[in-house]
């Protein structure tokens, strides 16, 4: 019972993580989504090469290319920061991917009935939904709060502080920020939903 109950855990906690990281890859990788935000934010009119800037920035996160640009030796160091949290992200998303396929190919070996499957696609999406809800709160009334606090515990050399007129802040100012963040939790709330309603479906039929 306990080893069931530890798969049921672990299920449950990787339909959690793709939910979430899904939209955070998808979004941090898309470059018609810097594009559509550089456009909103008026990039364009002080840096109008934003769209290589953008692809650079993109192809750094994915570990295909150096940093090219006018940034500050701090800007480059804050970078590379946002790079490993990336990569740790990365290998989380893909690391799920594979402990979903491994748990799938037991429930089809044990021929599990499919409250195997669907109670920890439930649990997940819910603890999803819950947390979506609160960092959306919290985002909306006190974003820049949950900005510090994020920067401060993943950036506590505080390399990520940089004046107005920096490249970095140009091209990715507060707002861009705001609006990735919210298209995020909205996106990974609408999969937990979908989720959710769908399985409840399948488990009544």
């Amino acid at each position: 019972m306990k080893a069931k109950k530890a798969i049921q855990i672990i299920f449950a906690t990787t339909i959690f993580l793709l939910l979430l990281l899904s939209p955070l890859l998808y979004y941090s990788y898309s470059e018609e989504h810097y594009k559509t935000q550089m456009q909103k934010n008026n990039v364009y009119e002080t840096i109008p090469e934003a769209d290589e800037y953008a692809t650079n920035i993109i192809g750094f996160l994915k570990g295909q290319n150096e940093l090219k640009g006018n940034y500050t030796e701090n800007e480059i160091s804050h970078m590379h920061d946002v790079k490993r949290l990336y990569n740790a992200a990365s290998i989380i998303f893909y690391v799920s991917i594979l402990a979903i396929t491994a748990l799938i190919l037991l429930g089809i070996k044990r021929k599990e009935k499919k409250e195997y499957y669907t109670t920890p696609l439930i649990k997940g999406s819910i603890a999803l939904l819950a947390f979506n809800l609160l960092i959306i709160l919290l985002a909306t009334f006190f974003f820049d709060t949950l900005f510090t606090a994020f920067h401060e515990i993943f950036f506590p050399m505080g390399n990520w502080q940089f004046p107005p007129n920096k490249t970095l802040i140009t091209l990715l100012p507060e707002q861009f920020f705001i609006n990735t963040t919210q298209k995020i939790f909205l996106t990974s709330t609408m999969l937990g939903i979908t989720t959710l309603l769908t399985t409840m479906y399948i488990r009544k039929k």
